[in-house]
């Protein structure tokens, strides 16, 4: 039984269940504050009565340091073969030109600065990296469609088909739909006009294999059109990060982020943090009890407060009730946890009191930088896939003497002066 888009991209979604359980793992603990840490019994579920709960900044801070520092990289680029240099220096110029034009469009149409930021955000955050590209002459004018995809909401088959998965409101989506409805009347596509509720998101799937692209709309397909590249318009690129083992359930590890070395840890140092917190509070209002001769009914008198003298009657003393002292423990437990997160998501090389060597800064550097280096590599690698990508469309294109850039930089751009792109390689460093 042959399949419908939307269920087989619903089964794929579930294939990639335990993978996307990790990338939502990570992601609770980069929005920890919109559901706060709380400190409960050892069961994971009873809350602690009078406990007083924290939420570590930790896991975000360290994020944030490792995609600064990604975003203030400066890049080669590299371009070898059988080519001149003036050829290689109009082919880089012609990606710079895509990839500005490409930028422009980002931030007019979907409000992102770049799409080299956004990589460098999601190269640590999620499994892998990816972008669909399209481009052609559209009335005269070259035209550029970048859309950075969300690999948490990406399913693919390699070589097969790709589905993005955007939740959308009902304003968001009805400008595009009117778009598509524009190209059906131009014979681009067929489109099928759909009822979109008033409130709430809807879920659109973008559908692309060799043969069609297909949107669907919360199980509705709503436009169809033949996929012009012959190709998958798409770069995708999973960091070499992690153990790369391939045993069973190893799709879940694939690409592991930026925080897998210490993930584990950041839940242990708030409960560590948190009885320290609740135990300090109990110091200040301590529990009581007091002898009598006879219960009954009565409530206990109250206690002194801070800094009160009482006058009480013989057998009415309040007496703090024993604690263990757990202070001593408790201190020992954090900084064991705090040094296994320094050792496995260092922020910055260590505070020393006296003037450390130079061997020991430099191990201290290569700490963080043996973080970034898969994440630099899969950047390198997608930037290199991409100039493929944007020259092979060019070329299909058959375009001479076009410009493309941002508004009021374009440049004019021919096929033949970009050489025979099968003599020539490009990187990235």
């Amino acid at each position: 039984m042959i399949k419908d888009t939307w269920t087989l991209i619903e089964d794929r979604m579930s294939a990639l269940s335990d993978l996307n359980k990790r990338m939502d793992d990570t992601a609770e603990l980069l929005h920890w504050d919109n559901n706060p840490y709380q400190l409960v019994k050892p069961d994971g579920k009873t809350k602690l009565r009078d406990a007083i709960s924290v939420t570590p900044n930790l896991p975000k801070v360290f994020a944030h340091g490792i995609i600064s520092d990604l975003m203030s990289g400066k890049w080669q680029t590299v371009i070898e073969g059988e080519i001149s240099s003036s050829k290689a220096r109009m082919i880089e110029e012609f990606i710079d030109s895509s990839l500005a034009q490409a930028d422009e469009e980002l931030l007019r149409k979907h409000g992102i600065p770049s799409l080299f930021g956004w990589l460098c955000n999601h190269v640590c955050v999620r499994y892998a990296i990816g972008a669909r590209w399209s481009s052609g002459v559209v009335d005269g004018e070259w035209q550029v469609d970048c859309l950075p995809v969300d690999m948490r909401w990406t399913p693919y088959v390699i070589g097969k088909w790709v589905a993005p998965i955007t939740f959308r409101t009902r304003d968001d989506l009805e400008k595009e739909l009117e778009e598509y409805e524009k190209e059906a009347k131009e014979g681009k596509g067929k489109y099928t006009k759909v009822a979109l509720p008033s409130s709430g998101l809807n879920e659109v799937r973008d559908f692309w294999d060799r043969e069609k692209n297909e949107l669907w709309v919360s199980k509705q397909l709503v436009f169809t059109q033949p996929n012009t590249f012959g190709d998958l318009p798409f770069v995708f690129v999973v960091p070499a990060s992690g153990f790369m083992l391939q045993d069973k359930g190893y799709i879940k590890h694939m690409g592991e982020d930026i925080l897998f070395l210490s993930g584990g840890l950041y839940k242990e140092l708030a409960r560590s943090i948190s009885l320290e917190q609740t135990s300090g509070y109990a110091g200040l209002y301590p529990a009581y009890e007091k002898e009598v001769e006879q219960l009954d009914g009565r409530p206990s008198e109250p206690v002194p407060a801070i800094d009160e003298s009482l006058n009480v009657k013989p057998g009415e003393r309040h007496f703090p009730v024993p604690r263990g002292d757990i202070n001593r423990a408790g201190q020992t437990a954090r900084a064991d946890i705090q040094a296994m997160i320094e050792a496995g998501s260092p922020l910055v090389p260590k505070a020393y009191n006296t003037p450390p060597s130079a061997v020991l800064l430099a191990g201290e550097t290569e700490l963080i930088s043996r973080l970034q280096n898969s994440r630099k590599e899969a950047l390198g690698i997608f930037k290199s896939q991409l100039a493929r990508l944007i020259i092979d469309q060019f070329v299909q294109a058959k375009t001479e003497g076009i410009s493309i850039g941002r508004a009021g930089q374009r440049k004019s751009y021919s096929i033949s002066k970009l050489g025979d792109p099968d003599k020539y390689t490009i990187s990235y460093q």
